[in-house]
């Protein structure tokens, strides 16, 4: 779901819900979170904003990255040049390696 933060109007964020089959995976799931909280700011990164694991249903707050999916662009665009493929990949691993840094992946 996207929503208006209290006292933000113009900003939006998204808001992802969990259904989960066990605590011993909702506690997994809020370890990790955990982790990913401190890749707020990280190039590539979506930045988690909350989380209400008390809330019925558990849910976290994450900043909203619009744009669309590289899927979309590929469709509209087609196939991107070499030199952009590359800068794209640099930033993905740049991201993969700060994820993997914090122990998420």
């Amino acid at each position: 779901f996207l929503a208006h933060p209290k006292g933000h109007p113009d900003d939006l964020v998204a808001i992802k819900f969990f259904v989960y089959g066990s605590t011993r995976r909702w506690r997994q799931l809020q370890a990790e979170v955990q982790r990913l909280a401190g890749l707020d700011g990280v190039p590539g990164i979506v930045g988690l904003i909350d989380v209400h694991a008390d809330a019925d249903p558990p849910h976290f707050v994450m900043r909203f990255a619009g744009g669309g999916s590289l899927a979309d662009r590929l469709r509209k665009d087609g196939p991107l040049p070499a030199a952009a493929v590359a800068r794209l990949a640099g930033r993905i691993a740049a991201a993969l390696a700060a994820v993997h840094r914090r122990g998420v992946v």
